[in-house]
């Protein structure tokens, strides 16, 4: 039995190994650096409502992402553009919404790249947005993802298809 088109993400409940298996199946969405605790971000770890197995911070995550050849993406464009529920829908079952997906994760993981990377992932995170933009097939949103990815390392935000 199969349910197409339902979203499904990963919590920190489950271990890393079976989240990087997730991701090789398919699974394209998961939480990371997660508390569980009530207000647990401005707090210590006290009482959790539930284990976490994975502990890894997010830039412990990202680095892994990266390393398995995937492409790290903190992309809200979809919802902010209004593309939820049924207009959703129109894209994604002819698979129109991947051409949406890449160009707003390379400029999102770009983003997270200038602003917070602090350690040695800075090469294959530039090999990995290389590598991705060459898989965008439309050369004319090939291009003006170069150009966005341009305005990302001057010092732009928040740019978005």
């Amino acid at each position: 039995i199969a349910v197409p088109y339902t979203g499904l993400i990963l919590s920190t409940r489950e271990s890393a190994a079976l989240r990087k298996k997730a991701f090789h199946i398919g699974i394209s969405q998961a939480s990371a650096g997660s508390r569980t605790t009530t207000g647990g971000y401005g707090k210590d770890k006290e009482q959790p409502q539930f284990k976490v197995q994975d502990e890894r911070n997010l830039e412990q995550v990202i680095q892994d992402v990266v390393k398995d050849g995937f492409l790290p993406s903190f992309c809200t464009a979809c919802y902010r553009k209004g593309r939820t529920g049924e207009a959703f829908m129109e894209l994604s079952k002819p698979g129109q919404i991947h051409k949406f997906c890449r160009a707003n994760g390379l400029l999102t993981f770009a983003e997270y790249m200038q602003d917070f990377l602090t350690n040695g992932l800075r090469k294959k995170g530039e090999e990995t947005i290389k590598f991705y933009l060459n898989k965008i097939e439309d050369k004319a949103l090939r291009q003006k993802t170069k150009e966005r990815l341009a305005e990302i390392y001057k010092g732009k935000r928040d740019l978005y298809f």
